[in-house]
């Protein structure tokens, strides 16, 4: 009898604390911003605004903009109590500020279960869409970007949403501004281009006018929280090899409305996606890359490069601090910019070209540009390699007669000639080389150091097909970062367009 009185207590407690209520949440004016129905936990306090520890959504949801039209429609399944989450369950709607329908949901039972997810651009360009069809995501690909690169978007040029002026307010997550990347907690990185800006945050760093950039924001050390930091996960095309050597490559830089810069980062690969606190002294996971060196450069971004040997699991890359606020340094550092969003109380680093790169000898670790004063240039069509020449590690040979169609990377057969002249030169000697693709300036400067990265790896493509060793041969894309002469006419785009090599020393 004394358990069944026990459970007969437990079940009136249930009821007491289990309460349907309807309740509205208002804006700063006043106007209303959502109305719901919800289920209350016992430690519901109706004082704040809606909170999943607190209080459970069920029934219909409606979401208001502040001149008064719909935003959004929600629907939640009826539960009895606080043993479960919200569930998703039905028909979601979505309008714009003018009240027209612009998007449309199908929840079942928590599972988006049919969704048009959004479309992504290239440039200004429609690229693709990620669709849901009976629970399963699937991709249409419009506009072919795919790279040398292992992540996908690893340049963040893709991005969702109409190619237009665009001011967030940097509370939305990755995965909602950009495809192929995910927030692994509930924080909220920053996406930029020239269409993405934050709302009352100046610029990260000066952009040149019709300069093309793409980057994220990660914040991270927050000095009023300690221990809020921000992460991003990305996917790979494939899951990488075991025992597979493999060269991990980014950009990485201050941000001028930073107060403060630390000496961590950390570089972690997974077979699934982490699931990281918001908030914690020490992250659970332990990267497999870490730089312990102080990250404190605001005036030009630097690469870090690594050589990772993988497990033959990896299918994510996850970037953040996953040291503890006891293992990191951090120092103190005037803003040049004073911002809003508590930028200047943060670490906040600006993070692009992200790569993962399978052949890691035809590749080249290098954070500054040459210094193309102290090269000298000699064009290999004039000279012969079984000649007595010295070959010297300090000049540049231009492979003058290698052709490509334009706006291509594959090689034209008139280029077999000059090969054929290196590929002799490579026979008779026995050093390495570095095999350098330049374009001229007309494109983005993202864009033409892919395509002339294509263009050398082409060349070292056909001289490894032909018999010399892969370990023989680097090859690294400047893009229009070298120019011989100035890009100011045809003639002088022309010659700066060439592919080269050098002797390493």
């Amino acid at each position: 009898m004394r358990y069944l009185i026990l459970i007969f207590f437990i079940f009136l407690s249930g009821i007491v604390y289990s309460q349907t209520k309807k309740i509205r949440y208002d804006y700063g004016n006043g106007s209303i911003e959502s109305t719901g129905k919800v289920i209350t936990c016992p430690d519901y306090d109706n004082r704040f605004t809606f909170n999943e520890s607190k209080c459970r959504k069920i029934g219909k949801w409606i979401y208001y903009y502040q001149n008064g039209n719909i935003k959004s429609i929600e629907k939640y399944k009826i539960i009895k109590d606080c043993n479960s989450t919200s569930i998703a369950n039905g028909i979601w709607q979505y309008y714009n500020e003018r009240g027209i329908l612009i998007k449309e949901e199908e929840y079942k039972n928590g599972i988006l279960w049919k969704s048009d997810i959004s479309k992504y651009y290239y440039n200004k360009q429609l690229a693709g869409e990620i669709l849901v069809r009976d629970g399963i995501k699937d991709t249409i690909v419009y506009l072919n970007t795919e790279s040398l690169n292992m992540i996908k978007n690893g340049d963040f040029i893709l991005y969702y949403e109409p190619p237009q002026l665009m001011i967030n307010n940097g509370y939305k997550q990755i995965e909602s501004q950009i495809p192929f990347w995910i927030t692994p907690n509930s924080n909220t990185p920053d996406y930029y281009n020239q269409l993405r800006r934050l709302v009352h945050v100046p610029d990260n760093f000066h952009h040149d006018n019709n300069t093309d950039y793409n980057y994220v924001g990660i914040i991270l050390y927050h000095q009023p929280t300690g221990n809020y930091s921000e992460y991003i996960t990305g996917m790979l095309n494939k899951r990488l090899q075991n025992n597979q050597k493999y060269l991990i490559k980014l950009r990485i830089r201050l941000s001028q409305n930073s107060g403060y810069y630390i000496d961590k980062f950390g570089i972690l690969l997974s077979k699934d996606i982490p699931t990281i606190p918001n908030t914690i002294e020490k992250q659970q996971y332990s990267p497999q890359i870490s730089y312990n060196k102080k990250l404190e450069n605001r005036d030009d971004w630097v690469t870090l490069c690594f050589l990772y040997t993988a497990l033959g699991y990896e299918k994510y890359i996850t970037l953040g601090r996953f040291s503890s606020l006891s293992e990191t340094t951090i120092n103190e550092i005037s803003p040049l910019n004073q911002s809003e969003g508590e930028y200047n109380l943060s670490a906040y680093y600006l993070i692009d070209e992200v790569l993962l790169l399978e052949d890691t000898a035809k590749c080249i670790c290098e954070n500054q540009k040459p210094d193309i004063k102290l090269i000298d240039r000699k064009n290999f069509d004039l000279l012969n390699p079984s000649d007595s020449i010295e070959w010297r590690s300090d000049r540049s040979y231009i492979l003058q007669n290698v052709y490509f169609d334009f706006d291509k990377s594959a090689l034209l057969p008139a280029s077999f000639p000059e090969l054929e002249k290196l590929l002799t030169l490579f026979s008779m000697n026995n050093f390495s080389i570095t095999i350098s693709g330049h374009t001229d300036n007309i494109g983005t400067d993202k864009y033409n150091k892919q395509l002339s990265l294509a263009r050398a790896k082409a060349v070292s493509d056909w001289l490894i097909e032909n018999g010399i060793e892969s370990n023989r041969i680097r090859i690294i894309g400047y893009g229009a970062e070298v120019p011989i002469v100035d890009n100011n006419s045809s003639e002088n785009r022309a010659i700066n367009r060439r592919v080269e090599f050098r002797i390493n020393k």
